[in-house]
């Protein structure tokens, strides 16, 4: 049996621009900020009426917004999008930077290749395109001349003659398009690390250099969750430089 989260992904990256797409993504959206709201601010929200919304329920197999609502809220809990709210401040910081230190090859590989490299591209999914943002200051600061790419780039023109570094930022959903223009811009050449999510590390049949997982215990998909993870792995990375 789907997941109701399944079917909204599902109805979310249909190929034309239906009312009951933007539905679906508004209600993704929400959801990864941890946000349920009701049909009256649904319908706000995505500029339709209720008898839409409820509409949009009925396709989704369910007699009403309500009921959709009740099971999105169940299934959040049963993935355990809620355990990180109910945990200490400092216990999650302690996780993170153990998860960090037990990927300490892949900081030290990553190190290696920056101040080997004449320039960099950070391709960077819509939930992690603030942390990328951060990185590649900090990289410019630094000295490096770097590009920062996400769906809005259809491809990176390669720089002949030259040591490239390629980092792979894949977080979230809605990554399709980033995959495949960075298939476009793969050169085995170069050295190419990624930064994945379980469910994503998978999606590039790729030769990497090296990969790092977002693994650590109490991660629960969020932005606001994934965020902290990358700016202090970003952080830590820096400081080794």
């Amino acid at each position: 049996m789907k997941y109701v989260f399944d079917k909204l992904e599902i109805i979310s990256k249909e190929f034309e621009d239906t009312t009951f797409k933007i539905i679906a993504k508004k209600i993704l959206d929400n959801a990864e900020r941890g946000i349920f709201c009701d049909q009256e601010e649904l319908a706000a929200q995505t500029f339709v009426s209720i008898s839409t919304i409820t509409k949009f329920s009925k396709k989704m197999g369910f007699s009403g917004f309500r009921e959709l609502n009740f099971k999105m809220k169940n299934e959040w809990k049963k993935l355990d999008y809620e355990k990180i709210e109910k945990s200490h401040t400092f216990e999650i910081f302690q996780l993170i930077e153990k998860w960090i230190y037990y990927n300490e090859d892949f900081v030290d590989s990553i190190c290696k290749k920056i101040n080997e490299s004449s320039f960099i591209n950070i391709y960077s999914s819509y939930q992690a395109i603030e942390s990328a943002k951060y990185f590649t200051n900090m990289l410019i600061e630094y000295g490096k001349n770097v590009t920062l790419l996400n769906n809005e780039f259809r491809f990176k023109a390669k720089e002949n003659n030259e040591k490239g570094f390629n980092l792979l930022i894949l977080t979230g959903r809605d990554n399709d398009t980033l995959i495949d223009n960075f298939y476009k811009a793969y050169d085995e050449n170069y050295a190419n690390f990624i930064i994945a999510s379980e469910k994503q590390i998978d999606k590039l049949n790729l030769k990497f250099t090296k990969k790092m997982i977002i693994d650590y215990s109490l991660d629960n998909s969020q932005l606001s969750s994934r965020e902290i993870v990358l700016h202090m792995l970003f952080f830590y990375i820096f400081k080794k430089l």
